[in-house]
């Protein structure tokens, strides 16, 4: 199975996202932090509800973290 950049570059699009890197990853840390905010946000307003208060803020976070979608991760292959 060919690479994606193989594809890309089949498809006449290489130079098209290499030229707009920077765009694709900023909306993609953009992207990021909504991803984190909302799962942290959730998790502070749902856990309690759920009976589990001795949390602090910072493990509301790591929570966010670690739910973290890895949209980041999957857009960095597409630009080289």
């Amino acid at each position: 199975m060919p690479s994606a950049a193989a594809v890309l570059r089949a498809w006449g699009l290489k130079d098209h996202i290499a030229a707009n890197y920077k765009s694709i990853l900023v909306r993609s840390l953009i992207s990021k932090f909504i991803s984190f905010a909302t799962v942290s946000l959730g998790a502070a307003l749902f856990l309690p509800k759920l009976g589990i208060d001795s949390l602090t803020t910072t493990d509301y976070l790591a929570i966010g973290a670690i739910f973290l979608p890895n949209n980041l991760i999957f857009a960095i292959p597409m630009v080289l």
